[in-house]
């Protein structure tokens, strides 16, 4: 529609250089592409303030120029081919910019999806978006948390994503940005309880909320629970996981994972919620730990095989966090 606009207002451009005409819809498609999180979060349209003006000056300056210097005959020929590479590698270059230009992020494009599916409330969808990616985010992280939550598998699953970020990604407690469609508040109140001005911490507004649920639901203890996993408090985690969840082999795979962090092979005594392929695993991860000598070599292949477990959260998330201030 922007083309037959263009070609309206100029009526129309010779055979020969009619591609000319589709540059303000590659121009209009980068800028629509090149959106990241700054536009959100400074409200600024950054270079393209003056790329934007000058682009269309550039374009109306050639296409004056082609309109009112050449005659039909110079600029198009009753040879097909002679009037179809000029627009070829007009629309070949005009492609190769724009494909350059973007700048957003596979992540951003992550966080976007996964907010839409949770807003459609397609919470597996959402859980797989990005799941063979190791890069991720904050803002991520936390809607991955929710999904799963909702899908009742915050404890079975958490620790299959990255968790670069410890307790911050589970509850941006603080966000006050107010410009995302999904937010942190929309998760309080799907939790059942909003924060006051007095709570700064997730840690806080979770002690708070437990001690109000006297029902014990499980979305708020599940998002306890992983907090406590995330800040690597065990002995807390030990004393509040029978609040929620009978110490059985119907756990979820994180749970157990935690509370066999310590779990003696020597001892007789097997635990009621320990299969023998979860225990083969503590094993042969205990196993590789003694083995690998190198600090680098042990945290890379360890993760490739246990990255997932909360084992190797446990020991390592310290060396590949991402620090915020």
């Amino acid at each position: 529609m922007l083309q037959w606009l263009v070609c309206l207002v100029f009526r129309g451009f010779p055979d020969r250089w009619y591609a000319i005409s589709y540059f303000p819809s590659f121009l209009f498609f980068s800028i629509i592409t090149d959106v990241n999180r700054s536009v959100f979060d400074s409200f600024s349209l950054g270079s393209w303030k003056w790329l934007i003006p000058l682009a269309l000056l550039l374009f109306v300056g050639s296409a004056i120029f082609i309109k009112k210097h050449a005659s039909a005959e110079d600029y198009s020929s009753p040879v097909i081919s002679m009037n179809l590479w000029p627009n070829y590698l007009i629309l070949l270059v005009m492609i190769l910019c724009t494909g350059s230009i973007p700048s957003t992020t596979d992540v951003y494009h992550y966080e976007l999806k996964t907010e839409r599916l949770i807003m459609s409330k397609e919470y597996e969808d959402a859980c797989k978006v990005g799941v063979k990616s190791l890069a991720s985010s904050r803002r991520l992280t936390e809607l991955r948390a929710y999904a799963l939550a909702e899908k009742r598998e915050l404890g079975e699953r958490l620790f299959e994503y990255p968790q670069y970020y410890g307790t911050k990604g589970l509850l941006d407690i603080c966000d006050s940005l107010g410009h995302y469609r999904f937010d942190s508040r929309d998760i309080c109140v799907s939790l059942g309880f909003r924060w006051g001005s007095s709570v700064k911490t997730l840690g806080r507004y979770l002690e708070l909320a437990v001690e109000a649920d006297t029902l014990h639901r499980q979305p708020l203890g599940d998002y306890y629970l992983c907090y406590l996993l995330l800040d690597k408090d065990l002995p807390a985690f030990e004393r509040v996981i029978g609040d929620y969840y009978t110490l059985d082999l119907s756990l979820p795979k994180a749970y157990k994972e935690a509370l066999l962090m310590n779990y003696d092979f020597s001892s007789d005594s097997i635990p009621m919620y320990a299969d023998t392929v979860l225990l083969a695993g503590l094993r042969e991860y205990r196993k590789m730990n003694e083995e690998l000598t190198d600090a680098r070599e042990r945290i890379n292949r360890t993760r490739r095989m246990f990255g997932k477990t909360y084992w190797w959260y446990y020991d390592y998330s310290d060396e590949v966090a991402i620090k915020e201030n």
